[in-house]
């Protein structure tokens, strides 16, 4: 089966230095490998960095059909959405309603081409980190316009019988205990190992 992972920069894998959460799928997939393709899954990362629902949906269309054929068993998992709530000199990116059209537009187009959907909810923030960014003083990320975004995504999800993976409260249980997000947006290598245990039991129901 391919696995088709869409995000941003944590699906590329900011910070965590083996490569993040789908790099963990992709290992934990590589090392079953038995010489049966058949049985194999492809874990295809395709995040970007920055990238917002907008972003995704431009380009989903042409990811997926460059990678899968119409009779391939395939899975789609979606990680998108926090920088849809990034304010970027006083202006917000994407007015909550234009997330939540996204977001239903991604699902009704993952679902032309597959039943397998899977979204990943969002990751916190640290306001005192990220009110603004430690490297762009004009953008700022808050807790709470990230809650509301999440918030409207589990909805979406539960409205639409998709399968939806709390990272949120994890995530914030686990900073509590240690340091796991120094820039106050990234997962580091303690994160990511929680995302990828997380998501990986979410994704072994979808295969069955």
């Amino acid at each position: 089966m391919k696995i088709l992972v869409f995000g941003d920069s944590i699906t590329q894998g900011f910070w965590d230095m083996s490569g993040g959460w789908p790099a963990k799928l992709k290992k934990y997939s590589d090392k079953k490998f038995d010489g049966d393709y058949n049985k194999f899954d492809h874990v295809f990362p395709l995040g970007i960095s920055g990238e917002t629902t907008q972003g995704v949906l431009n380009r989903l269309q042409n990811e997926v059909e460059s990678r899968t054929k119409p009779t391939d068993d395939f899975m789609i998992i979606f990680a998108t959405g926090v920088n849809d709530t990034r304010v970027t000199s006083g202006v917000p990116e994407t007015h909550i309603r234009d997330f939540s059209q996204n977001i239903q537009a991604l699902l009704d187009l993952a679902h032309k081409y597959t039943d397998r959907v899977l979204i990943v909810g969002l990751t916190p923030v640290i306001d005192d980190r990220t009110t603004p960014l430690s490297w762009n003083d004009q953008i700022h990320y808050t807790q709470q316009r990230v809650l509301e975004y999440d918030m409207a995504l589990r909805i979406i999800a539960e409205a639409n019988k998709v399968d939806y993976v709390d990272v949120m409260n994890p995530l914030l249980e686990l900073q509590k205990k240690e340091e796991s997000m120094s820039d106050g947006i990234h997962p580091e290598k303690n994160g990511h190992a929680l995302m990828y245990k997380l998501i990986k039991k979410h994704v072994a129901k979808l295969k069955r």
